[in-house]
């Protein structure tokens, strides 16, 4: 309009659903379901992990890939950081997003950072070498061929 003191501020944040009339009322639960299962995303996108009294939040997308080995698993970081838990991979698989998948008994990779897929391992972008098991080789390749 030709006011400006009638008009709306101006936020920097991004709007889900914006709902300004009367009549889009019924649009609303619609909407806050959508927000709700957005939300629940945006969750999965930090993990907790502790150790030695320690409890550190990770993001999900700095993470190159979850190595279990015998009672300890590792969190290979993109920077280079490696953190240390007892909490099993399986647990970690069952929380991260679709990015990550299991590639062998040992390795939950985030998908994002493979750099080469061969039939019985991959290289990842920060060059780690990291083994297929027989039991994961096909869905790992059936992902690839997509």
């Amino acid at each position: 309009g030709s006011n400006l003191e009638v008009g709306y501020k101006v936020y920097d944040i991004r709007h889900f659903a914006f709902i300004y009339k009367k009549e889009l009322i019924p649009y609303f639960p619609d909407a806050l379901s959508r927000l709700k299962s957005e939300l629940k995303i945006k969750d999965k996108n930090t993990i907790r992990i502790s150790w030695k009294n320690v409890v550190y939040v990770l993001y999900e997308q700095d993470i190159i890939y979850f190595e279990r080995d015998k009672r300890k698993t590792m969190v290979h970081m993109m920077d280079g950081t490696e953190y240390t838990t007892y909490k099993h991979i399986d647990e970690f698989e069952k929380t991260v997003s679709d990015d990550f998948m299991r590639i062998h008994f040992s390795y939950l990779v985030n998908l994002q950072y493979v750099k080469e897929y061969h039939r019985n391992h991959l290289f990842l972008s920060d060059d780690s070498f990291v083994p297929i098991s027989r039991k994961y080789e096909k869905g790992v390749k059936e992902y690839f061929e997509k």
